[in-house]
């Protein structure tokens, strides 16, 4: 096997052997964006999560090699659309992504609510998106909301690089309310430097679709998408997508080395980052 190129995490993941198609030398690659609470970089080092755990489980039903690709979301986007990495999660379907991205079925959570967040004493009532006409919101960098957001002509966008910074630019009255996942704002709001200092507002806006694991077309595992396809549906199917869910960032499963070689025996992560905060990681369901 050709060393991996520089830049993929090598969270190397031995399983039962399954040969690659035809013209392919290379493990299966997770194009990872952190987005806490479901991609973190654990207490290693490594890439951890539900939704890591939920890739990881996916490539050991189909005995496939699995290796992790550290890129912002941007770059990550860019390499799918490339094939140079095969797997993203999170990630939303929109139709320029879905030309070069292919959202297996069945989808393997419930959408999850964009919810809106205020400074504790800006007393605005936020019910429609109306009511967000002429305020300053934090949008963070490359993120798709759904469309009645996304396209809502009436706001004045001010650009972060993550939801933690547009959260430290609200505090600091530098934006007015700051859109995010649900899960996202509540595992910010458990951060010491914005609990009892944001409150949620009213307004909800809900994706089209739940969330789904997309395969890059220019892949060379696109082949095999009738196979991923029958592996998720058994996880669905037999419990595993929910137990995976149910878990946070803590648990066993995310804290465990991800790196293995091939007599089995752990691995060191040589390619990893150092750990840094959750809160700066970017959002992935973009």
């Amino acid at each position: 096997m050709r060393p991996l190129r520089q830049g993929v995490l090598l969270g190397m993941l031995v399983l039962p052997a399954l040969a690659a198609p035809a013209g392919s030398e290379r493990p299966l690659r997770l194009a990872f964006s952190p987005y806490a609470p479901w991609k973190v970089l654990g207490p290693t080092g490594l890439p951890a999560g539900p939704y890591v755990e939920i890739i990881r489980a996916l490539a050991k039903r189909m005995g496939l090699l699995l290796t992790f690709r550290d890129c912002p979301l941007q770059r990550c986007l860019l390499e799918a659309e490339r094939g140079d990495v095969d797997l993203v999660i999170g990630v939303r379907g929109t139709p320029e992504r879905r030309a070069y991205l292919h959202f297996l079925e069945p989808a393997f959570a419930p959408a999850s609510p964009i919810r809106f967040y205020q400074r504790l004493e800006d007393r605005r009532v936020l019910r429609s998106l109306t009511d967000l006409n002429g305020l300053s919101v934090g949008w963070t960098e490359g993120v798709q909301f759904p469309p009645p957001l996304h396209q809502h002509a009436g706001l004045i966008r001010d650009l972060s690089p993550t939801t933690a910074s547009s959260f430290r630019k609200l505090l600091m009255a530098r934006v007015d309310v700051v859109p995010t996942t649900e899960g996202r704002g509540r595992a910010l709001l458990r951060q010491a430097e914005f609990a009892g200092r944001i409150r949620l507002a009213p307004l909800v806006v809900w994706p089209e679709e739940d969330r789904k694991i997309g395969l890059a077309r220019q892949s060379p595992y696109y082949s095999l998408r009738p196979r991923f396809e029958q592996a998720i549906a058994a996880m669905v199917a037999d419990g595993t997508m929910r137990h995976l869910l149910a878990e946070g960032p803590e648990s066993r499963s995310a804290s465990e080395p991800a790196t293995g070689t091939a007599s089995g025996q752990a691995g060191r992560c040589t390619a990893c980052p150092p750990p840094k905060p959750a809160v700066d990681a970017p959002p992935a369901r973009h």
